[in-house]
C-alpha cells in the first residue's frame, strides 16, 4: 500500500507589466486561466506481488555443472486518484483594482476583495482530474547454463509476460470518460555466449529483448502544473508499450585481481519508443505528453577499465581508479505526417557521449573504505518540440559525489554520504530559429545534500 496527499497547493501567477512614467516594472496579480488556484488531490496505490523461482543444477555430458532455472510471477495493481480544484476568478471591480493587483497574493485575496465585488472562489476541477487505473500481468521464465565444452558457456532464457493495462479518466459529476488500455501478450528472449581462450581473457556476444511499458499517468489525460517552465504535463491515452532489441560483443581482460578493461560494441533498436514531447498552447503557455515514435536506432562503444594506483607507491595499494566512457549515436524514425519540429534528431534522453569516474579506497584490516564518484553526460533532448518549437536540450552537468564507510565493530558501522559536490548550475537551451543561436530557457541548482547513518545488525 503507497499514498499521497496534496492538501492545498497553492499556485499563484504574477504578470509584468510596464511601470507608469518613472517607475520601474511591476508585477500584477494575474486573472488568467490556469493561475491563482487552490489544488487538492489523494492518490492511493495497492500493490500485490507473487512469485516462485526453481533452480536445478546437473551435469552435461563432460562432467560440467549445467544450471535450469525456471518460475513464474505475478503482479496485481489499482490506483485510485482524486482531485479538486479551485479558483479565484475576477468578477468584481475591485478585483481590477491597480492597488489591489499589486499585493502579496494574501492582500490581494483579502477578505474585503473576496466576494460579489473582487474575486469570487469558484470551483474549476477538470474533466480530466481523476481516474481509476489497473494493471494485471503474469510472467513464466526458463534459462539454461549450459557449458558447451571447457571455456565455451551458453546462457539462453525466454520470459514470457502477459500485462493489460486500464486507466479509466472519469469527469467527477458526470458519466463522460476515457478509457485508455493496452493488452499484450510479449515474448523476451536473451542469448548470451561466453568464450574463454585464456584464464584472463573473455568474449562475450549476447542478444535480448525487454518490454517498456508506460506509468498510469501517462496513460491518463489528467494533467498538472509543471513546477518550473509554465507547462502542463498531461498523459496520453493512445499510447502504447515500447519493446528494445539489443545486441552486443563484448572483450574483458582481467590482467590481475581486482584490475579489468573492457570493450563493448552494441547496437540497440527500439519499437515504439516513448517520448516526451512539448507542444504550443496558445499564449505563454505549453502542454508536455508523452508519445510513440515509430522506431529508433542506437549504435555505440563502451570502454570500462579498474586499475590498483600501487604501481605507483607502494602505500597507494587499498586505492582503485576506475572509469567508463561511452560514445553513442542515435537516430529516430518519425515515420510520416508527425507534428514534431524536427525530420532528423536524436533520441530523446540519450547523450551523445558519457564518462564516469571513481576514486575509490578500501582497507579490510580497517573496515574503511572511501569513494569519489563523478559523472557527465553529453548534451541530449529532455523535450521534443512539436509544432514549430524547438527541442529543449539539457545540456551538461558536472556531478560528484562522495560516499565513507567506517566499520566500528562486527555488527555496528557509521556512513557519511555527500551528494553533488560541485552544485553548478542545470541548464536548458532552445534554438532560436531566426539566428541559430542557442538561448537558456530554464535553469536551476540542485543544491547540496549530506547525510550521515549510524547501521547495526543483531
Amino acid at each position: 500500500l503507497a499514498s499521497r496527499e496534496e492538501p492545498d497547493r497553492r499556485e499563484y501567477r504574477y504578470d509584468e507589466l510596464p511601470g507608469d512614467e518613472g517607475e520601474d516594472t511591476i508585477y500584477v496579480f494575474s486573472n488568467r486561466a490556469g493561475g491563482n488556484q487552490r489544488f487538492f488531490s489523494e492518490l492511493i496505490d495497492h500493490n500485490h506481488d507473487l512469485g516462485l523461482d526453481l533452480t536445478f543444477s546437473f551435469r552435461q555430458w563432460s562432467g560440467l555443472e549445467t544450471k535450469l532455472k525456471f518460475g513464474g510471477g505475478l503482479m496485481v495493481k489499482d490506483r485510485e486518484v482524486d482531485t479538486r480544484r479551485f479558483q479565484y476568478l475576477a468578477r468584481g471591480p475591485r478585483a481590477g483594482l491597480r492597488e489591489v493587483l499589486v499585493l502579496d497574493p494574501e492582500g490581494a485575496l483579502a477578505p474585503e476583495n473576496v466576494g460579489e465585488d473582487g474575486f469570487r472562489f469558484s470551483e474549476s476541477t477538470r474533466a480530466s482530474d481523476n481516474y481509476l487505473a489497473e494493471q494485471r500481468l503474469w510472467a513464466a521464465y526458463g534459462s539454461l547454463d549450459l557449458p558447451l565444452f571447457k571455456g565455451f558457456t551458453l546462457s539462453a532464457g525466454l520470459r514470457v509476460e502477459g500485462s493489460r493495462q486500464v486507466v479509466t479518466t472519469f469527469e467527477l459529476f458526470s458519466q463522460q470518460k476515457v478509457e485508455a488500455t493496452i493488452d499484450r501478450v510479449d515474448f523476451l528472449p536473451a542469448l548470451l555466449l561466453s568464450y574463454r581462450p585464456f584464464k584472463s581473457h573473455v568474449f562475450r556476444l549476447g542478444a535480448s529483448q525487454i518490454v517498456s511499458r508506460p506509468e498510469f499517468r501517462e496513460m491518463s489525460p489528467a494533467g498538472f502544473s509543471a513546477v518550473t517552465g509554465n507547462k502542463v504535463v498531461t498523459g496520453n491515452p493512445d499510447l502504447e508499450r515500447a519493446l528494445l532489441q539489443n545486441v552486443d560483443l563484448r572483450w574483458e581482460w582481467y590482467p590481475r585481481r581486482s584490475e579489468s578493461i573492457s570493450v563493448a560494441f552494441f547496437y540497440k533498436h527500439f519499437s515504439s519508443p516513448i517520448e516526451q514531447t512539448v507542444e504550443p498552447t496558445g499564449g505563454s503557455s505549453q502542454i508536455l505528453r508523452p508519445v510513440n515514435a515509430v522506431g529508433a536506432n542506437n549504435v555505440g562503444v563502451e570502454i570500462e577499465a579498474r586499475k590498483q594506483l600501487d604501481f605507483i607507491n607502494k602505500a597507494l595499494r587499498d586505492f582503485t581508479f576506475s572509469g567508463n566512457a561511452s560514445f553513442i549515436f542515435s537516430r529516430v524514425d518519425l515515420g510520416e505526417g508527425g507534428v514534431q519540429t524536427d525530420t532528423v534528431r536524436p533520441l530523446q534522453g540519450q547523450s551523445p557521449w558519457v564518462f564516469n569516474l571513481f576514486l575509490s579506497y578500501d582497507n579490510a584490516d580497517s573496515g574503511t573504505t572511501a569513494r569519489l564518484l563523478y559523472n557527465v553526460s553529453g548534451p541530449r533532448i529532455a523535450e521534443v518540440g512539436a509544432l514549430g518549437l524547438p527541442n529543449m536540450v539539457e545540456q551538461p552537468f558536472h556531478q560528484l559525489d562522495f560516499v565513507f564507510r567506517q566499520r566500528l565493530s562486527e555488527s555496528l558501522s557509521l556512513s557519511f554520504k555527500a551528494k553533488n559536490l560541485i552544485d553548478g548550475a542545470q541548464r536548458f537551451t532552445q534554438e532560436d530559429p531566426a539566428t541559430g543561436d542557442d538561448i537558456t530557457v530554464d535553469g536551476y541548482r540542485r543544491g547540496r545534500g549530506f547525510s550521515i547513518s549510524l547501521t547495526g545488525s543483531l
